[in-house]
This record gives C-alpha cells, sequence and structure tokens, in this order.
C-alpha cells in the first residue's frame, strides 16, 4: 500500500518526467538539424540519467531499466563511437515518445507495465554495429503495447497521427515565483483598502468622500489582480513549437522535402487551455505546409527557387488578441484548381461568382481535398474542417491569403483567455443576455423601415451602404414578441461571421462590462446558441451568446 509521503514522491517525480522528455525531445530534434553542441549533448544524457535514476528511486524498475539503455546509446553517441544517422534519430525520438507513452500510463496505474522490447532490440541493433532497423521477434518501434488497459500507439514517421504527439494533456502548470509575489503584493494592497473601508464604517456619514475614493480605488485594484491571476494560467510557447519542428521533421522524411522551419515567438505566453486547444491544429497546418504546400527539391530548382523551403511559424500579442501565422513559401493555392473540386464535390456550383477569398475558404469544408493520391499525409479530405471548428470552439478566427506560385499563410486570431472577456450586456425579450466584444463590429440603432420581409425565414437590412440578412434573436431564442420601449425601433449588431457579415437584432443594448465566463449546466445545453453564462451585478444570470451558431442554423433552415 502506498503511502501519503510515497504518492506525493511519485507524483512530484511524474511530473518533473514529463518535463524532462519534453526537453530531451527538444535537444533530439536540435541534434538532428545539425544544430548540435557538447552542451545539447550533455544536457540530453544528463536527462536519460536522472530519469533513470529518480525513476528506481520511486520503485518504477522497468521505466529505469529503459532508460538506463537509452543512456548507454547517448553515451557511444556523444563520444561518436556511433554517428549520428537518420536511423539513430527515429529511434531515439520513439524512445520519447515511449517513455512519454510509459509516464502516462503510470500516472493512471503505479503498477503498470510496459512491453520495451522491440525499442530495446532496435538500441542493440544500432550499438552493434548494424545498418538495417532490427525486425526479429514480435512488435515493431512503431508500435507500443502498454498493460493495464488500452493499447496507446506510439509517434512515428507519420504524420497521420500527429495527435499522439500532444494526447496527453497535463492538468497541472508550473508557475514562476514573480508571478506569485506580484499578485500577493495587489492582494496585499486590497487588505488595507479593506481596512479603510472597516474602519469608515464607525463614521460613515463624515467619511463619505474616503469611502468613494477607497471603493474607486478597489476597483482598479480588483483588476489588475484579476489580470495578474489569469497570467497564472499562461505558458509560453517553447513545448508547442518543439511539436511542431517534430511535425515538420516526420512530414518532410515523409514526403522527402527539404523544410527550414523558422520559428518566432517562442517566449510569447498563452492561457494554457487555448495552447492545449490549438496544438493538434496547428500540427495539422505545418504537415499540410510540408505536404501541400512546399514542392519537391526538384521542382522549386525547376521554379529558379531554393530546393529547400521555407515554413515560418509567428506567434505575437496584439492588444486584446493573440495571433499565430502560419506561412510556408511554397507553390500557393490555386482559386481554380479548388473550385473546379469543390464543385465536383458539390459544394457550390458554376455559378455561384465566388469571390476569390470565398473559394479559399472552401477548403475548410468537411471532405474536401485537392490530393489526387490518398497517402499517409493526406488526401482523405479530413483536417482543415477540423481545424476550423477547433479555433473557432475557442471564439477565434483563420483567414487564408495565398499567391499562386509565392506560398500561403494562415493566420489565426484568438483571445488571450477563454475565462474573462469583454461583453455587450443586451435585452431580448425582458431577459438579459451576453454578445462577447470579439463576436461584434459595429453596433447601431435602427427602425423598421429599413428591414425587408423576403419570406418567414428571411430579412435583409441596409445598414449604411450594406445590405444584411437579418437574424432576430428572440425568434431563434424563442422568447415571442420584442420589448422595445419605441416599438420602431431596435439595436442591431454587425458580426463578421465565415467571411460575411450577419445582423443580429436586439431589444436594448444595456451596458459595456468584463465579463466572467461559467459553464453551462447539463439542463441550459439545449438553448440554441449559448455557450456559457455569467452572473451580473444584480444578481441575475444571463446566458453568453455566440452568434456563428445562430448563422449555421439560419443556413440550414433554408435562409440567407
Amino acid at each position: 500500500m502506498m503511502t501519503d509521503m510515497d504518492k506525493e514522491l511519485v507524483d512530484s517525480f511524474l511530473g518533473e518526467a514529463v518535463d524532462l522528455v519534453c526537453a530531451g525531445e527538444s535537444f533530439i530534434l536540435q541534434i538532428d538539424a545539425g544544430h548540435a553542441d557538447n552542451e545539447t549533448w550533455n544536457g540530453l544524457f544528463r536527462i536519460a540519467h536522472n530519469i533513470k535514476g529518480s525513476a528506481a528511486a520511486v520503485g518504477f524498475t522497468s521505466l529505469s531499466q529503459f532508460a538506463h539503455q537509452i543512456e548507454n546509446l547517448l553515451v557511444k553517441l556523444r563520444s561518436n563511437e556511433i554517428v549520428f544517422t537518420e536511423r539513430v534519430g527515429d529511434c531515439l525520438l520513439r524512445c520519447f515518445d515511449h517513455l512519454k507513452d510509459f509516464l502516462f500510463l503510470l500516472k493512471q496505474d503505479p503498477a503498470g507495465s510496459s512491453d520495451t522490447a522491440c525499442f530495446l532490440r532496435e538500441i542493440d541493433s544500432i550499438m552493434s554495429g548494424h545498418d538495417e532497423p532490427a525486425s526479429s521477434g514480435e512488435g515493431n518501434p512503431n508500435q507500443n503495447r502498454v498493460s493495464a488497459g488500452a493499447s496507446v500507439p506510439v509517434g512515428s514517421a507519420s504524420t497521420q497521427d500527429q495527435a499522439v504527439l500532444t494526447r496527453h494533456s497535463d492538468d497541472t502548470i508550473k508557475v514562476g515565483f514573480k508571478k506569485i509575489d506580484d499578485l500577493l503584493d495587489n492582494l496585499g494592497e486590497q487588505i488595507i483598502l479593506q481596512n479603510t473601508l472597516d474602519q469608515a464604517k464607525i463614521d460613515y456619514i463624515g467619511s463619505q468622500e474616503l469611502v468613494l475614493k477607497t471603493i474607486s480605488q478597489l476597483g482598479k485594484l480588483n483588476y489588475d489582480i484579476q489580470q495578474f491571476a489569469m497570467r497564472l494560467r499562461t505558458i509560453n510557447l517553447r513545448q508547442l513549437f518543439a511539436k511542431l519542428q517534430r511535425a515538420v521533421r516526420d512530414s518532410s522524411h515523409a514526403t522527402h522535402k527539404q523544410v527550414n522551419l523558422i520559428l518566432e515567438g517562442e517566449d510569447q505566453e498563452l492561457d494554457k487551455s487555448i495552447v492545449d486547444a490549438i496544438t493538434d491544429p496547428l500540427i495539422h497546418m505545418v504537415g499540410n505546409a510540408v505536404d501541400h504546400g512546399l514542392e519537391t527539391p526538384e521542382e522549386r530548382v525547376a521554379a529558379s527557387k531554393n530546393p529547400c523551403g521555407k515554413i515560418t511559424v509567428r506567434a505575437q500579442n496584439r492588444g486584446s488578441f493573440f495571433y499565430i501565422e502560419v506561412i510556408d513559401e511554397g507553390k500557393g493555392l490555386d482559386p481554380a484548381k479548388i473550385l473546379q473540386k469543390a464543385i465536383e464535390k458539390g459544394f457550390t456550383t458554376k455559378d455561384s461568382n465566388l469571390k476569390e477569398n470565398e473559394i479559399l475558404e472552401l477548403i475548410f469544408r468537411n471532405g474536401f481535398s485537392t490530393k489526387e493520391a490518398v497517402s499517409d499525409l493526406s488526401g482523405r479530405g479530413v483536417g482543415m474542417d477540423v481545424v476550423k471548428s477547433a479555433i473557432e470552439n475557442l471564439k477565434g478566427t483563420c483567414q487564408i491569403a495565398s499567391k499562386l506560385g509565392m506560398g500561403t499563410s494562415f493566420t489565426l486570431k484568438l483571445p488571450l483567455t477563454l475565462a474573462v472577456f469583454n461583453g455587450a450586456v443586451v435585452r431580448i425579450c425582458g431577459a438579459s443576455y451576453i454578445i462577447p466584444n470579439s463576436d461584434i463590429r459595429d453596433i447601431v440603432r435602427y427602425n423598421d423601415k429599413h428591414v425587408r420581409v423576403l419570406n418567414k425565414e428571411e430579412s435583409l437590412i441596409q445598414i449604411r451602404d450594406e445590405v444584411l440578412p437579418l437574424i432576430h434573436l428572440n425568434q431563434r431564442l424563442n422568447l415571442g414578441r420584442r420589448e422595445i420601449k419605441n416599438t420602431n425601433r431596435g439595436v442591431i449588431f454587425v458580426c463578421p461571421i465565415n467571411g460575411k457579415f450577419f445582423a443580429f437584432s436586439v431589444d436594448e443594448l444595456i451596458t459595456q462590462q468584463r465579463v466572467v465566463y461559467k459553464p453551462l449546466s447539463v439542463e441550459m445545453r439545449i438553448v440554441e446558441g449559448a455557450v456559457g453564462a455569467t452572473i451580473l451585478g444584480n444578481g441575475a444570470v444571463a446566458l453568453i451568446l455566440e452568434c456563428r451558431k445562430f448563422v449555421n442554423g439560419h443556413l440550414q433552415n433554408g435562409a440567407a
């Protein structure tokens, strides 16, 4: 029976070991890219050595022995007794994938075990100087059989299942002392202001000016505390970028393409829940950039380009949003080819008169692919629609820009956090709702003379020089007739959705405020368009609406 102290030691080891394995993978990728020095080799060796020793100390003998064999291989590599080759790099990366899987298993079941035989055979084969990968016996280094439950696959040279690299989401986060100290300093200021208010209660009438001043200071301080608390949830992008390096390496080897991956902004910080959610989409996007975007070395030379194609991933914080760009200097997207394929698939028609940006957006449709042949990497028509859904679920957007023969860029626009945001408090049929400011382009007043009713499902409204589809939220929420003090006037929110603009009518705009997101209860998830809830200053609960969901339903009903 494991004591509390033993469990604490095991949990501490498992948390540190996961970080060590991720760092080790980064070292291997540096070596594979030819950017290694003695410190890189020493760092990789120390990681294997630390895992070996710490695993033995907490009783994970099998894990310790596996790490020991990896350490033996690294000793020979570090001393140049064995030359680092692509095969050696593949072996080390698969071994570190297996370490991650093993650690994840041990988190679930400390008594679990894992079959490492195929990996050990490959290590022995390399250390013995054999040119070909070990193939005797059952299993191979591309598969990992883990006991105590279901089988868990490991990473391989194929990016078809690259999500395996990010499947073990950690529910812990490391926080630097400075972030904690900043938060404690502000909490200390809050206590001082609270004491001031407590003292003012003794003579409230004579202290009204002091009370009002202190309340104002408390409001500013609460905002600062909120910002510091949100920073506790943020992490830098180093681990995410390391996974992108791995994805590009595997994709380039599988497609026999030369790729120079440029990563900018790895020290930028973003909410961990958002980083976890965008990891798989970004891995898919850089894989696509290699497979779809970049040409083969021969094709690039024929086009007077460098045979080594460049992919840039750039992350930066701009104001209230976080932007991530994935840019390839490849052949670019061909609108004519995309349109032809979309017509063949039935996604559009010849007389649709789509603009170029609308044609490019077709690649986000489920089942769309321009690849003629199915491979391990692509051609099945799955992927980009999932990418877009993942980004939209984070209340983000994905924009495409492409120039034929020059390359393609995808720009992800993401919120800094999902926990707190700015929103508009609106009234619809007497009830209060929240529309996030990130969904809104314009807020305008209107009267009924600007509205043209086409049929029961469709209405249009003219706003300045634009004619937009109009969606009445009271109807979509099944709330009955509008409650507007002046029956000829209401409020319109203009929201950009899927490259188009839609107008949403509400009865009244109450105010703008900071909104604390709360997940919906099971009973409230049936409300169309509701994605969360919050508590207003008067204690009332207000649902948070996502206008995009109303548009999807609107289109399904045959409108717009």
